[in-house]
């Protein structure tokens, strides 16, 4: 029903006005709050990441500015140089080495549990470890030769004697002692030679202490750290979610993880979101640790650490429920009080479409509704009293009918007289007016210059008469339906180039351009009625002419179509110019007799509007 529309529209706009403000306040609210915890993430993220590199970077400095010490330690190099004689002479496992290994193993045992390494090497310049304090199975091997020559302490030995300075190895498996390990080499110089290198072994425990810390990082955070080993990168410490993966799983560079990994080491993490390996959006923070050559990323889930804003989100749905449900309880009442006096008035206006019109709307209130409820009985009074007085005149009107018949058929009559007297007329008037054109061309002969311009008046008169006399007779044809088009053999191509002539004369007479182009496939030889076709042609280019002031005129002439059985063929004539042109509402109208678009075309430009 029309009242239950009106209703249920109401509703609709009153929870468009109550739920808009709301919804825009929500957006901007939301966008703020979430822009700017995620800074305050990020800032959190970014002090945490900080502070475990600086300890990271610390202790790695601590340790290596402990090694270069002990390589300058005087009884480290006397230790080194007994024990390469020794060695070199009897071997690892004899007495002699013993005797020296005693003298030398309770100081470097010192030094070690002082500094808390987990072992200490003294390593020769050919790569013989001839020390160790605690006696592993690589004690008497070559670094550069044996099996272990592609460990990392072999590498950090050749690159602190090669370099000739302090080395720090990656967090790699170790297979003597089968645990994960990094080395610190520094050379030992002795009376201006390179006589070895001492070597420290530190192991993952304390640095996966500090980055295995969870402080301030929630449920979900963790600190990844990444090390790079000829092009592949590795976990360098355990995962939160995954401890068994540290030094053990090669990153996919297509997976989720080593997106979010590559693009923190080639710093483009935009925003700080991305997926990390449990495929889970993460917000990350990122720094490199110089002295371990790791990259250290700080995340946490976005959805711990966009928690609120969710929160945020419930609490608006809850608002937004009870402002609908606050709304159409309000509206039900609003939307009563005005559906209710219309359907009433809806009633009444079936009643009046059927005719019935005793009945009145019952007005019940004095608003707008009671204004129109009164409207609605002056209506019917005066259509109640209108119909009474159709009734009377229906019958005065009959009579008038056949009166009126007559009436037009004396009018017809009267005008199929003008319509022979305007044919007629207009024959008679082409004999004189072809008789003064006629004269007017044999004068030029016989005058002046001076009078040659009244001359050219008297032609263009005369011939703009003669054009008006074939108008109203060409009209009178179609009008009187005596109109036929006679099929005869013509060439289209001599029409058209004494149309060209013609009207190039005109144009540049009146400072314009014509151009006339015809397609190549446009035959010469046709049979239709050229005279019809002329004059058409005449009648649109003479309007171009005359209703344009400057610019151009185009006129051309294309093959539009071609039929199956070759008889007949649609050719395309098109005419445009610069003209002032004609507006849509007037295209209509000027095809009317005697029809132009004002009244002043006809003083401006003359013509009959025919």
């Amino acid at each position: 029903m029309p009242a239950r529309k009106i209703a249920t529209r109401l509703i609709r706009w009153f929870l468009l006005i109550a739920l808009l403000p709301l919804l825009i306040t929500y957006g901007f609210s939301f966008s703020f709050a979430r822009e700017h915890l995620r800074k305050e993430v990020l800032t959190n993220l970014q002090y945490i990441a900080g502070y475990k590199a600086n300890e990271l970077e610390s202790y790695a400095r601590e340790r290596i500015q402990s090694v270069k010490a002990l390589a300058r330690a005087p009884g480290v190099a006397r230790a080194l140089y007994s024990m390469r004689w020794v060695t070199e002479k009897q071997g690892v496992n004899t007495l002699a080495y013993n005797f020296i290994d005693k003298a030398y193993r309770q100081y470097l045992t010192y030094i070690k549990e002082d500094a808390l390494y987990e072992d200490l090497y003294l390593i020769t310049a050919n790569g013989d470890i001839v020390f160790s304090v605690n006696r592993d199975r690589d004690l008497g091997s070559n670094l550069f030769s044996s099996s272990y020559k592609h460990t990392q302490l072999a590498k950090a030995v050749e690159m602190a004697l090669t370099l000739q300075q302090t080395e720090v190895s990656d967090f790699k498996h170790y297979a003597p002692i089968n645990k994960t390990a990094a080395f610190i080499a520094a050379p030992i110089f002795f009376k201006g030679e390179v006589l070895g290198t001492v070597a420290l072994r530190i192991s993952n425990e304390q640095v996966f202490g500090i980055v295995n810390s969870y402080l301030g990082l929630g449920e979900s955070g963790e600190t990844i750290a990444i090390q790079n080993h000829n092009g592949s990168s590795f976990y360098a410490a355990p995962l939160r979610f995954d401890r068994q993966q540290a030094f053990l799983r090669s990153l996919e560079i297509d997976s989720n993880t080593s997106k979010l990994l590559e693009n923190a080491i080639g710093r483009t993490l935009e925003d700080g979101i991305g997926k990390d390996y449990r495929d889970k959006s993460v917000i990350a923070y990122y720094r490199y640790v110089p002295s371990l050559r790791w990259d250290l990323i700080v995340k946490m889930d976005v959805e711990e650490s966009f928690a609120s804003i969710k929160e945020l989100l419930q609490s608006f749905i809850i608002i937004g429920l009870l402002t609908v449900v606050f709304v159409v309880a309000a509206t039900f009442p609003v939307a009563s009080g005005i559906t209710v006096p219309i359907r009433k008035l809806t009633t009444t206006t079936r009643e009046f479409s059927n005719n019935n019109w005793q009945v009145r709307a019952e007005i019940d209130s004095e608003d707008e509704i009671g204004e129109l409820a009164k409207g609605f009985n002056t209506m019917a009074d005066s259509i109640q009293g209108a119909n009474n007085q159709l009734a009377k005149y229906s019958h005065s009107l009959e009579l008038r009918s056949a009166e009126l018949n007559e009436t037009l058929q004396a009018l017809a009559n009267s005008n199929q007289i003008k319509q022979d007297f305007l044919c007629a007329i207009t024959h008679e008037l082409r004999t004189p007016l072809n008789g003064i054109l006629g004269s007017l061309e044999l004068l030029p002969d016989l005058i002046n210059d001076e009078d040659r311009n009244i001359l050219d008046l008297a032609k263009e008169s005369a011939s703009t008469l003669m054009h008006i006399v074939d108008d109203i007779l060409l009209f009178s044809k179609i009008q009187a339906e005596n109109l036929q088009a006679h099929s005869n053999a013509f060439n289209l191509h001599a029409l058209l180039h004494s149309l060209a002539q013609h009207y190039t004369h005109q144009t540049e007479n009146k400072g314009i351009a014509f151009h006339m182009s015809r397609q190549d496939e446009v035959p010469e030889e046709l049979v239709g009625d050229a005279y019809l076709l002329e004059v058409v042609l005449n009648h649109v280019l003479q309007n171009a002419i005359k209703f344009t002031s400057e610019g151009r005129i185009s006129f051309v002439i294309s093959l539009a179509s071609k039929q199956p059985d070759d008889d007949h063929i649609n050719i395309q004539f098109v005419i445009s110019d610069t003209g002032i042109g004609i507006s849509k509402k007037d295209q209509e109208m000027i095809f009317e007799i005697f029809q132009q678009v004002t009244s002043g075309f006809r003083r401006a430009f003359g013509g009959a509007g025919i």
